[in-house]
């Protein structure tokens, strides 16, 4: 995949990530928050700079986003605004 196919699938996955409702998980979890969306679109620009594809994307428990790569680390967009990135897992 390219890096135009896999920005385009990422930002669309990203936005129908924004429609998960409360409870989305059969365990009452909170749906992303607006902020983590928009924090997540804003890594997944950067990442488009550098050409480097995350291997997944996924919501939180509590409303954020996080960002997998594979066994090099993860970011971590929550729903406070807080970003969080581990490098190396």
């Amino acid at each position: 995949m390219n890096k135009q196919e896999w920005y385009a699938s990422y930002s669309k996955h990203l936005n129908e990530l924004g429609n998960l409702v409360q409870g989305w998980d059969s365990y009452g979890s909170d749906p992303p928050s607006k902020t983590a969306i928009q924090d997540a679109h804003a890594i997944l620009n950067i990442l488009s700079l550098i050409s480097k594809p995350p291997s997944r994307i996924a919501p939180l428990a509590d409303g954020g986003i996080i960002i997998w790569f594979n066994k090099e680390g993860r970011v971590e967009c929550l729903n406070n605004g807080r970003i969080t990135i581990e490098i190396g897992l």
